[in-house]
């Protein structure tokens, strides 16, 4: 079973032709290749999961979604996650900001997180490691010493 995860329980409807190369590419199928093996406009449907029911018991959220993680982080249930620890993958794609580091590091303000590094890859894309130390299990030094290590 393939499901989506979102910000509702519902149907997501995504793209063949970027499905079917995300699929290749993980199976390590070279990129001329992948061109070959769909050139339509055809979507596919799969159920959608929210991913606030699936984030209720983490620990540590792991965000690389393809401009996707909009959805999540301007939701306000973002803030409940209980989650100490958050690595993401941040783009321009699809963000409905005028800014989209600005709208990100509000974002994660707003849900309590600290950002101890936040790198831009290309102008489009950049990648944030952001905890929230009073989330994280064990003393506020060794918080301490896991944003020291993580900023370096």
């Amino acid at each position: 079973r393939c499901d989506a995860a979102g910000d509702d329980l519902g149907v997501a409807r995504l793209p063949l032709k970027e499905t079917l190369d995300a699929l290749a590419l993980a199976l390590g199928v070279d990129q001329s290749e992948r061109r070959l093996l769909v050139a339509s406009e055809e979507t596919i449907e799969v159920p959608c999961v929210d991913v606030f029911r699936l984030a209720a018991s983490v620990d540590l959220i792991k965000m690389d979604i393809e401009g996707s993680e909009w959805e999540i982080i301007d939701d306000p249930r973002f803030a409940s996650v209980p989650a100490g620890v958050l690595v993401m993958e941040w783009h321009d794609l699809l963000c409905p900001h005028a800014s989209p580091r600005a709208a990100m590091r509000e974002a994660l303000a707003r849900a309590g997180f600290t950002i101890i590094a936040d790198r831009v890859s290309f102008p489009e894309v950049g990648m944030v490691w952001a905890v929230r130390a009073d989330r994280l299990t064990g003393s506020a030094a060794e918080a301490g010493d896991l944003t020291s290590a993580v900023a370096a």
